[in-house]
């Protein structure tokens, strides 16, 4: 059952780490 709550985990962090790759990437 706590494998929705992983996956939602991951697709953050993932979705943090382009976000702050592509901010970075920006400068």
């Amino acid at each position: 059952m706590r494998v929705i709550l992983i996956i939602v985990g991951w697709m953050m962090i993932g979705f943090i780490y382009a976000a702050f790759t592509y901010h970075r990437q920006s400068d």
